[in-house]
């Protein structure tokens, strides 16, 4: 029997020194595991701040695109204006020149019209008189 409990003893031993070894084994499998933990954390804290840092910047591009937008909204707006003020301008000009144009043809057919008639006028006198002339005195 001693020899018995020996050979047990010698195989829990053995069986001890086993799982030591094996215990080793997950400690440094541990100890790995934690380092990669630690270095995916800082990973993506690194990612989480270019992340923050890419939204930042996006959004401010987006402001600045917005006041560009904007502005040239407002320019172009105002060249808009300017351009409707000086046709409107022209209109107006284009307008008086065709009203001092329609008023000279006015007058100067008004004075032909009264030449025709200072003519036809001078006309009849002139007939009035040949035909109360003595022609026959005259010939």
């Amino acid at each position: 029997m001693n020899e018995d409990f020996r050979t047990e003893i010698a195989l829990v031993k053995k069986d001890i020194t086993q799982l030591n070894k094996v215990i080793d084994k997950l400690d440094t499998a541990i100890e790995k595991i934690s380092e990669v933990a630690t270095s995916l954390n800082r990973m993506i804290a690194v990612q989480e701040s270019r992340v923050d840092t890419q939204e930042t910047a996006l959004g401010q591009n987006v402001e600045i695109i917005h006041e560009r937008i904007t502005q040239h909204r407002e320019e172009v707006q105002l060249e808009i204006d300017k351009s409707h003020k000086k046709i409107m301008d022209e209109l107006k000009c284009l307008r008086a020149d065709q009203q001092e144009h329609h008023q000279q043809m006015n007058d100067r057919l008004n004075k032909l019209e009264q030449w025709r008639w200072t003519i036809i006028g001078g006309a009849l006198v002139l007939g009035f008189l040949f035909s109360h002339l003595p022609w026959k005195e005259i010939f």
